[in-house]
């Protein structure tokens, strides 16, 4: 906070959260207004700008949505997960916490934030993946090719674009899903200087968000949280649903379901 920048919870600029229903195999959004799930389908295009790691879920104890801090690197970063109603649950590296996280009903989400279509204008988005999703973007990002853009090379998820052209099929004990597809697409000059300047609106948001303690990052408004977390109020019923369905699995079921699936090798997990 300075006298010319009177606050420095610069708001997220995000203007929707997608996720990836693995029991459909599609990609939707939640819209405030209209209170209720868009789906968007399983053909989806979008540029990727960065990054982010957080937890979700849904703890049974207090009836509440579960969430989290968002860090770039959970080796060294520490996480602060509450639910709305329980308070603080867990603090620390998600190494060290993971056992208590998934105890209390949280699961490891990637936030990728991302530029979209919306008609004809490109705006900032999240695309946010857990479980056998975020275990397909894993290997996705591992055997994505390179490009040599000014002098240097870069992987072509940040050199391209990124579509999700369908889903492929995953079963793991009685559960079944489906996990998105990514393909690398070409994109134009002007859609990448486009996507440039939407991600310098995203940095500077993440510089912001970075430079506050991490027990000031998860002391956003309720608002926030929801918008940035597919609106957590308002899927309180399924989110109970899924913890519920969780609850009763095997853990090998549940790895599928809702953690990062034990079939990526430890060296490729994003933690």
């Amino acid at each position: 906070m300075s006298r010319s920048n009177p606050t420095d919870n610069t708001p997220n600029p995000c203007t929707r959260w997608f996720e990836w229903n693995g029991s459909a195999g599609d990609i939707r959004y939640y819209d405030k207004e209209k209170k209720e799930n868009v789906i968007v389908g399983d053909k989806f295009s979008f540029m990727l700008l960065d990054e982010m790691n957080a937890v979700s879920g849904w703890h049974e104890a207090s009836e509440s949505r579960i969430y989290s801090n968002e860090v770039r690197d959970t080796k060294q970063e520490v996480f602060v997960v509450k639910s709305f109603k329980g308070g603080e649950l867990a603090h620390g590296l998600y190494a060290t916490q993971r056992d208590r996280i998934t105890a209390i009903g949280g699961y490891f989400q990637q936030n990728c934030y991302i530029a979209y279509k919306d008609g004809d204008t490109l705006k900032l988005g999240s695309l946010q993946l857990n479980g056998a999703a975020l275990g397909a973007w894993v290997d996705f990002k591992k055997n994505c090719p390179s490009s040599m853009v000014n002098g240097k090379s870069v992987k072509d998820i940040y050199a391209k674009a990124i579509r999700i052209t369908g889903s492929t099929e995953g079963k793991k004990g009685s559960i079944k899903f489906k996990m998105p597809a990514f393909a690398i697409a070409p994109i134009t000059e002007q859609a990448n200087a486009d996507a440039a300047e939407l991600d310098k609106q995203l940095q500077a948001y993440l510089t912001s968000y970075l430079s506050r303690t991490k027990v000031e990052q998860v002391q956003v408004p309720p608002a926030d949280v929801n918008a940035a977390h597919s609106a957590f109020a308002e899927h309180d019923a399924e989110a109970k649903l899924a913890a519920t369905n969780r609850s009763s699995q095997t853990a090998s079921e549940v790895a599928a379901a809702g953690d990062v699936p034990d079939f990526i090798d430890d060296e490729e997990l994003p933690f």
